[in-house]
C-alpha cells in the first residue's frame, strides 16, 4: 500500500513535468512564431485552440511567460521593426507602416506618436538630415586628409 501511493506520486509529479515541458515547448513555438509573423493578422483564437487552451486561460499564461500581454507583445514587435526601418532604411513611411503590420500609415503614427511623443514622419527627417551632416563631415574631413 505505501509503494502504491509512493509509485502514485511519482506518476503524478512525472506527469506534471512532462505539461509543463510541453507548455514550455508549446510557448516557445509561439513566441517564435510571433517573432516571424507580427507584422501579420495573428489570430489568438486560432493560437490558443491550437495548444488546447481557453482565449482566456492563454492570455494569462503567455502574460506570465513572457511579463507582457499578447497584443502589447506583437505591438513591441512591430514597434521595433518600425523603429529599425526609420533608422535604417530610406523606405517610405506608409510601406513602414504595412510592413511593421500596421492597417494603414495613420494607425502607425497614432501608435508612434503615442509610444514616442514624436511623428513618425519627424523622426524620419531627422534621421535623413542627420545622415547628411555625418556624410558632409566625412567629406569635409577627407578633403583635409
Amino acid at each position: 500500500l505505501m509503494i502504491d501511493s509512493l509509485l502514485t506520486q511519482i506518476i503524478i509529479k512525472i506527469s506534471r513535468l512532462l505539461l509543463k515541458t510541453n507548455e514550455q515547448m508549446d510557448f516557445n513555438f509561439i513566441r517564435q512564431y510571433l517573432d516571424e509573423y507580427y507584422m501579420t493578422d495573428v489570430d489568438i483564437d486560432a493560437i490558443s485552440k491550437q495548444i488546447g487552451y481557453s482565449k482566456s486561460h492563454f492570455r494569462a499564461v503567455f502574460r506570465k511567460k513572457f511579463n507582457v500581454s499578447f497584443k502589447q507583445y506583437i505591438l513591441n514587435k512591430r514597434s521595433e521593426y518600425a523603429e529599425s526601418a526609420l533608422k535604417n532604411s530610406f523606405l517610405p513611411l506608409h510601406e513602414i507602416a504595412v510592413n511593421s503590420g500596421f492597417e494603414d500609415y495613420y494607425q502607425f503614427s497614432v501608435f508612434f506618436k503615442k509610444k514616442t511623443g514624436l511623428s513618425p514622419q519627424s523622426v524620419q527627417i531627422e534621421i535623413r538630415q542627420s545622415r547628411g551632416r555625418k556624410r558632409q563631415r566625412f567629406i569635409i574631413s577627407f578633403k583635409f586628409l
